[in-house]
């Protein structure tokens, strides 16, 4: 929108625009063949992992020989419009211990709402639960 060849100065065409004047000068970067090279290996590991997040990629990267950390692969992941866990649907059972936090009308009131089934260990049995947690920290 702003006119370099414009009568109004650049200045001036920012302040109606409420932009900052810098935003006028600046200049895309094109993006380094590192990033595409990157992008595309991304690409490639999300058809096999498409749950597959910033960390899990980076993972992923690292073991094929790339140099790269979590968030530089969270920002090509927001460049190519990527998130994980997309797509999936809803739990059959939900698995809880009887605190509070999950005896509630709220919490279980929105699980009833979709359908999900309640697993609920028993009062004071925290080892009821010990291999689903085992479960889910390793998949994480």
């Amino acid at each position: 929108m702003i006119d370099r060849i414009h009568v109004l100065p650049v200045a001036r065409q920012c302040q109606l625009l409420q932009l900052a004047r810098s935003t006028a000068y600046s200049q895309s970067r094109p993006v380094s063949e590192m990033a595409v090279t990157l992008m595309r290996q991304i690409e490639e590991l999300r058809l096999q992992y498409p749950f597959a997040g910033a960390r899990m990629l980076r993972d992923l990267l690292r073991r094929e020989g790339h140099c790269v950390g979590r968030r530089h692969v969270a920002m090509l992941m927001r460049r190519m419009g990527i998130t994980a866990m997309t797509g999936y649907s809803k739990p059959e059972i939900f698995n809880t211990d009887q605190g509070c936090q999950f005896t509630s009308q709220e919490f279980t009131g929105l699980l009833n709402d979709h359908e999900i089934q309640i697993g609920m260990d028993g009062t004071g049995q925290r080892q009821d639960n010990v291999f689903e947690e085992r479960l889910w920290r390793s998949l994480k």
